[in-house]
C-alpha cells in the first residue's frame, strides 16, 4: 500500500511542477541546475514543454 500512496504523491508533484514552473530556471551557462524534484524530471519537463518526448 505504501508503494502505491508514494506513485499518487509523485502524481500530483507533477501537476505542480508545471504549474509554478521552477523547473524553467537554467544556469548562467545554459546548464541544468538544481531542482528539488532531480535534475532528470527538470529535463523530463523541459523536454514535455517543448514537444521533445520522442514518443
Amino acid at each position: 500500500m505504501r508503494y502505491k500512496s508514494n506513485s499518487i504523491i509523485r502524481k500530483k508533484h507533477y501537476r505542480i511542477a508545471i504549474i509554478v514552473p521552477c523547473h524553467r530556471v537554467i544556469g548562467e551557462d545554459g546548464k541544468l541546475v538544481g531542482y528539488g524534484g532531480g535534475l532528470w524530471r527538470k529535463q523530463y519537463l523541459l523536454n514535455l514543454e517543448m514537444g521533445n518526448l520522442g514518443l
